[in-house]
């Protein structure tokens, strides 16, 4: 099976903000929380990475699947109660204190902004989750 990468987005709630979240959930428990709508979850599977884009920071870590989604007993995250799946992790890097910013300059280099301008309104990018090229990922987590 191909290899599919994805960038979704991470935000603050009203009980901690995206690092503390992504500290506990993705590196400690070593998973992932979703929704039951999220784009593209009856396609992630084993194999697949995905990147997570903090809202207001960049790119601040990424990590492979282990699995496809499940559906969880309770929700994994207090007050997130619309978070029911998620999906288990291994080879997890979280770099908080550099996280990689969608500059327009970056922006330039990616697939998804071919013939589309990298200075007007980009929030479509990072609002929902969405498969991106490998390309495109290698960039996004700053790798070479």
């Amino acid at each position: 099976m191909d290899v599919i990468y994805w960038i979704t987005s991470v935000k603050d709630d009203e009980n901690a903000d995206s690092r503390t979240l992504m500290e506990d959930l993705v590196g400690k428990r070593k998973m992932f929380a979703l929704g039951h709508r999220t784009p593209g979850r009856t396609k992630w599977k084993s194999g697949d990475w995905v990147c997570f884009y903090a809202a207001g920071k960049g790119v601040v870590g990424y990590a492979m699947m282990t699995c496809s989604p499940f559906q969880l007993p309770q929700p994994l995250m207090r007050a997130r109660n619309q978070y029911t799946w998620a999906v288990k992790l291994d080879n997890i890097n979280l770099h908080f204190d550099k996280p990689v910013v969608p500059s327009p300059d970056l922006r330039a280099k990616l697939d998804l902004f071919k013939g589309k301008s990298v200075f007007g309104n980009w929030a479509w990018f990072v609002q929902a989750t969405r498969e991106v090229s490998k390309h495109d990922f290698d960039i996004l987590t700053g790798q070479p």
